[in-house]
């Protein structure tokens, strides 16, 4: 499917993508003008299936806005103030849905850079929005669910959820590393796998004179993967395992604006996703947090119930490096760690979490700062998928009266940096465990979630 359009000095262009049916791929072409170009491609390791004249179009639509999105980690290498879409088929408000994912989920990478998207992200050049059927009324039938599985605590509890309830559902990664594999065999459950190029030019680039680098809603593009794999294998619902921690933003920017590592993990997020796949028509996938109404202290305590994902589970993100990873699950030294050592150390107590990390990272001094910054005492919390800076706050007003962990060398000396917020530990801990429900979830899968967490 090429695309034209004008093209001058300042945009960052789109300039083709291309679905292959016998192959199974998606191939996605992007360049700077008169710069470099870079080809991208996904596979989903089987051809796609026949689809009738209703779903063809919605799968076209999707991935048409996968192509959009996925452009976000070519076009912040120089972040220019266009963004030719070359006549993509797109209406207004699918237009102001990928301005949302590159604003917000830029939102970090902009601030960090010092760059005002405000004057950068003018998308031009799109084409008539595409033709859809009208969306179908009603819940319809539960069907089979695609499980997004990352390796950590959360994805697991949404596994464990779902298999109490009986429902039918499968694992599926993009790009897997061994973490992810590794749980997906212990928890018995079939993974789709689903591999994603990025261009090798991209790497090339990456750190050169002139060029930016930073974070970008990877969540967002890994969520329209998935889509495009439930058109193509069935699926009727897309699970994620988002909590609601992760609506806390990071930092306010001096113009007022949130800034959140997490964007598109958010509430926010979810809910403008789900209106676009009910803009595809016919009978729409689900996609919905899964977890969405509980605290992360509230998923670890559940985490917790079982210990058979305790030698294959991380959430350290250097498991998941591209390169140089580490041959252990855990480095010991990152915000991730620090804080899932920290949510785990009252349901699990010191020596079943000595045994998952080694080492007791509450009991090394030289881990206090990266500690005292996850509970934004001093400053904003760190730039990572790390839980509320009132969860930190509260779990260490716990610890310090908990005889297991008191004498812990970090412990003691947050101890007496928590001042009043120690008396309000015990009404802190009573609202994390009380889950948020809303009607993010559908009823099937609000039941699973209820019977699960009680």
């Amino acid at each position: 499917m090429q695309h034209s359009g004008q093209i001058d000095q300042r945009r960052f262009r789109y300039t083709g993508h291309r679905i292959d049916h016998a192959a199974g791929t998606l191939s996605f072409d992007y360049a700077f003008a008169d710069g470099p170009q870079f080809t991208e491609t996904i596979s989903f390791g089987a051809p796609f299936p026949p689809m009738d004249d209703a779903t063809r179009p919605a799968f076209e639509a999707a991935v048409a806005m996968l192509y959009a999105v996925a452009g976000v980690s070519y076009y912040k290498l120089y972040a220019p103030a266009q963004l030719d879409l070359g006549g993509l088929p797109m209406g207004a408000a699918d237009l102001a849905f990928l301005h949302g994912v590159f604003e917000d989920g830029l939102g970090e990478f902009a601030y960090r850079n010092g760059l005002d998207l405000d004057q950068r992200l003018q998308f031009v050049n799109p084409g008539p929005a595409p033709t859809l059927s009208p969306a179908t009324a009603g819940e319809g039938e539960v069907g089979r669910s695609a499980v997004l599985i990352g390796g950590g605590k959360d994805s697991l509890v949404s596994v464990e959820t779902l298999r109490h309830a009986g429902l039918d559902f499968d694992l599926f990664a993009v790009n897997p590393r061994s973490p992810m594999e590794n749980c997906a065999a212990v928890a018995g459950k079939p993974l789709l796998r689903v591999k994603r190029e990025l261009s090798p030019a991209l790497f090339a680039l990456n750190g050169t004179p002139g060029t930016y680098n930073g974070h970008v809603p990877i969540t967002a593009i890994v969520s329209l993967i998935a889509v495009a794999g439930a058109f193509v294998h069935g699926y009727r619902n897309v699970v994620l395992s988002n909590e609601r921690s992760a609506d806390e933003a990071n930092i306010r920017s001096a113009d007022g604006r949130e800034v959140n590592h997490q964007f598109s993990k958010t509430t926010r997020f979810e809910g403008e996703f789900r209106a676009f796949l009910a803009r595809l028509g016919g009978d729409p996938i689900r996609y919905f947090s899964l977890l969405r109404p509980l605290s992360e202290v509230h998923i670890a305590r559940l985490f917790a119930r079982t210990d058979i994902y305790d030698a294959v589970f991380t959430s350290c993100n250097k498991a998941f490096r591209l390169t140089d990873r580490p041959d252990a699950l855990w480095c010991g030294d990152c915000a991730k760690c620090r804080f899932t050592f920290l949510l785990m150390a009252l349901p699990m107590g010191p020596e079943r979490l000595l045994g998952i990390f080694g080492t007791n990272l509450l009991d090394d001094p030289a881990q206090f700062d990266g500690f005292h910054a996850l509970t934004g005492l001093k400053t904003h919390k760190p730039w990572d998928c790390v839980g509320e800076e009132r969860e930190a706050i509260t779990l260490f007003s716990l610890l310090a009266r908990d005889p297991r962990w008191q004498n812990a060398a970090v412990v003691r000396q947050m101890a007496g940096e928590l001042g009043e917020f120690a008396a309000d530990a015990d009404a802190a801990l009573a609202d994390f465990m009380t889950p948020h429900w809303s009607d993010s979830l559908p009823p099937t899968f609000e039941q699973a979630l209820r019977s699960y967490a009680a």
